[in-house]
């Protein structure tokens, strides 16, 4: 993930006023991946909401260059998950092989029995709760 944010907004970490332009580029950048990886994650079609996410950044001085900043990390960030995580949602057998890759579990360790306890309790008040509203 740190390489999109070098390779995508690395001009705008360079534009003035310094930080801002970066800042508003990588929050958009993260945002882009982020809808698009829980839209595929849930098996929907990802749908690109640039407006919403810069939003803020259009009224930000200087006008035009945050926004535009903004408007390029989240494009930019978009189009490459897209790309990227189609073609791994694309291959199901690459799916099972990453999982089959991951090293072991560590052996469960004894539980406590006070931690067990308020997972006894919470049927307990569910019920009495579902008993109320009938």
């Amino acid at each position: 993930f740190e390489v999109l944010t070098l390779e995508i907004c690395r001009d705008a970490k360079r534009t003035l006023p310094r930080p801002k332009v970066g800042d508003f580029c990588s929050n958009a950048m993260e945002q882009g991946f982020s809808d698009v990886c829980v839209a595929l994650c849930m098996d929907e079609r990802p749908i690109p909401r640039v407006a919403q996410t810069c939003r803020a950044a259009a009224i930000e001085m200087p006008r035009p260059t945050v926004r535009r900043w903004c408007e390029h990390g989240y494009n930019k960030a978009f189009q490459k998950t897209s790309e990227d995580l189609a073609r791994h949602f694309a291959n199901p057998d690459a799916v099972a092989d990453a999982v089959a890759d991951e090293p072991a579990a560590a052996e469960p360790v004894a539980e406590d029995p006070v931690a067990s306890e308020p997972e006894a309790a919470a049927p307990a008040v569910e019920e009495n709760t579902h008993k109320a509203s009938e």
